[in-house]
């Protein structure tokens, strides 16, 4: 899906995630999270990045988070 284009149709918010709501290619009206789309506003981050940047930091800190747990839970299972 990343780099196509599909005709933009409304922008919805059901709940706490803002939706696009597009027109697929098999002419059905299908769903994606704002934040996946060039509709949303570029954060700080993006903006001080521009791109060079693969990971943003909250998000790999909240990987070696779950990563700790994880391994946490596997040493318990060893002993």
């Amino acid at each position: 899906m990343r780099g196509q284009c599909f005709p933009f149709y409304e922008l919805i918010k059901p709940g706490n995630v803002p939706l696009v709501r597009y027109w697929s290619s098999a002419q059905t009206i299908d769903n994606v999270p704002l934040s996946w789309t060039n509709f949303r506003e570029a954060d700080d981050f993006e903006r001080v990045s521009d791109g060079r940047s693969l990971f943003r930091p909250d998000d790999l800190l909240a990987l070696v988070e779950l990563v700790d747990t994880l391994l946490e839970g596997s040493e318990e299972v060893v002993k």
